[in-house]
């Protein structure tokens, strides 16, 4: 793969923030993959920090592609029935169920959304920027979140998608959750910058602006609905940034948790009989929904609008606090 500097916008651009830009790798695995010698320009290894001129070649090796830990050049095939809620040759939109992870990593490596992606489209018809082991995959799910998502057929449609992303009028997302109490006020914007804690279990923690490793994220929420006096409330949240467990944290630092999510349980419960909370206690998920995806098509640039009810496991402790 190659890439040949014409645009002035490039000229004088950092190889790393470049390639960055090009795909879906994080800018610290981008200089990684560089300083490997899997970037080349004028087919010379240059550091991350070299500026491009005009009319450089820009060489991707085929291992560029790869994750840095483990080759999923040849990645398995996963048998399962996906929830297809629109396909046509350029994406793909998938109601996700909970507990399927979205990508191949953490010992799970071959029963993931992107194996199953594999095994009904085929490695060829995926698109491959964001590497092999994430096959298709332009925004993502937690696990045990469940709902919707897009998934690049080409490269084409995945670059156009990513870019699409960074703006809520051009690729919004919509989320239900079931928490802990009632945020108040009930409506807001809930700004912090995080970052990823010191954990091995991956979890993300609200951080001072000034931190290195501090990113900036910005979700709208709104109370739908409250439960049992208050002990319970639907909660539709927009996203406007997307970091990892984004909603989840964000909720968690108003002291209202969502149900079923022990990594960021910090809220307050109320006394409930013990069938309503052995119910919420014995949950095998986090009560979190990607309930409305809308972005434009790649190609017609037509405006996508998809919804998807929550799932029955959902439905079934809204019935139970909704006494």
């Amino acid at each position: 793969m190659e890439f040949k500097i014409s645009d002035l916008n490039d000229v004088l651009t950092r190889l790393d923030v470049f390639l960055t830009s090009k795909f879906s790798f994080s800018r610290t695995q981008i200089r990684a993959k560089i300083e490997n010698g899997l970037a080349k320009v004028n087919d010379k290894v240059e550091k991350p920090s070299y500026k491009l001129e005009n009319g450089d070649i820009v060489t991707i090796l085929d291992d560029f592609l790869l994750s840095d830990k483990q080759d999923f050049s040849k990645i398995k095939q996963y048998d399962i029935k996906l929830d297809i809620v629109f396909e046509d040759e350029h994406l793909a939109v998938i109601n996700k169920p909970a507990g399927l992870t979205t990508h191949p990593g953490g010992g799970n490596v071959d029963k993931t959304l992107v194996n199953a992606l594999v095994s009904h489209f085929s490695k060829e018809k995926l698109s491959d920027i964001a590497g092999l082991d994430r096959l298709g995959i332009v925004h993502r799910l937690d696990k045990d979140t469940s709902g919707l998502l897009v998934i690049a057929k080409n490269n084409d449609a995945h670059r156009i998608l990513s870019e699409d992303l960074k703006e809520k009028e051009t690729f919004f997302r919509k989320y239900l959750a079931i928490c802990y109490g009632v945020p108040v006020p009930t409506s807001g914007t809930i700004e912090k910058f995080m970052k990823k804690g010191s954990f091995a279990d991956g979890k993300m923690i609200i951080c001072n602006e000034n931190d290195s490793n501090a990113r900036y994220s910005n979700t709208y929420y709104e109370v739908e609905k409250t439960f049992l006096n208050g002990a319970f409330s639907l909660v539709s949240c927009e996203l406007s940034t997307g970091r990892t467990h984004q909603i989840r944290l964000h909720l968690s630092s108003m002291k209202h948790s969502i149900l079923g999510d022990k990594m960021y349980e910090n809220c307050k419960k109320f006394k409930l009989e013990d069938g309503i909370m052995s119910k919420i206690e014995n949950m095998n998920r986090h009560a979190l929904h990607a309930q409305t995806l809308s972005f434009l098509h790649p190609k017609t640039r037509k405006k996508l609008v998809f919804k998807a009810d929550l799932p029955e496991d959902l439905k079934e402790i809204l019935k139970t606090i909704d006494k």
